[in-house]
């Protein structure tokens, strides 16, 4: 049976294989880096002399004392970081966002205290529940640890369950329509039937403008 071999950074190599057995790790080219044993449970490491750059092929086998060598496992060592995590906006009720795919995300609050860690699935989404749910204004930094254990920057949100303030809307002959809002947030326009007209975005400084594919009517 071929090694099983975690996945590495290239600073250390581990992994398990059948107990007693020599595992024999080469390079891509088949020159033999190290030859380790595996205990009696089948654990084997090997730390090289110097960390094996990011994106080094590994390709390890087990010999047992009768000579045979098993099939060939392959790995390949990862050092790069992964990109910080992408969080949503939140509530606080739920919180969203992308990650490195199969990474595991953590969530610490301001202080540092881990409030979750949840994974992020083959696509590279990961969603969190808190309960209760948190509280406005909550500071939460997210980190991606992926698989061989590098660990990316911070990112950081603050939950916001506070409703904008009304918006202000300017004097309007009917052919554009203009105000301001909570900028960043979505300006919905509505008929006095409650249809809605347009949605239009509050820019930086929360101005935001609407033009009818025609000018309304005197009234309106």
């Amino acid at each position: 049976e071929a090694p099983k071999v975690d996945p590495s950074k290239g600073d250390v190599v581990t992994g398990t294989a059948e107990a007693g057995s020599t595992v024999i790790i080469k390079d891509k080219d088949g020159n033999v880096l190290a030859e380790v044993p595996a205990d009696d449970k089948g654990d084997w490491s090997w730390t090289p002399d110097a960390p094996l750059a990011d994106g080094t092929e590994l390709n390890v086998t087990a010999k047992d004392e009768a000579g045979n060598e098993s099939p060939s496992t392959q790995i390949v060592t990862d050092s790069s970081a992964p990109s910080a995590p992408v969080v949503n906006p939140s509530k606080g009720d739920v919180v969203t966002g992308t990650a490195e795919a199969g990474s595991t995300v953590t969530i610490t609050d301001k202080d540092g205290t881990v409030l979750a860690t949840v994974k992020a699935d083959d696509q590279g989404n990961f969603s969190w529940t808190p309960s209760p749910a948190l509280a406005d204004e909550t500071e939460l930094n997210f980190t991606a640890t992926d698989a061989a254990g590098n660990v990316s920057e911070k990112s950081t949100i603050v939950t916001d369950s506070s409703a904008p303030a009304a918006p202000k809307v300017d004097p309007s002959k009917g052919d554009v329509v203009t105000g301001t809002a909570e900028a960043g947030s979505t300006v919905i326009i509505k008929d006095k039937d409650g249809n809605v007209l347009a949605e239009v975005p509050a820019d930086d400084k929360g101005d935001w403008s609407w033009t009818p594919d025609a000018p309304l009517a005197d009234g309106t």
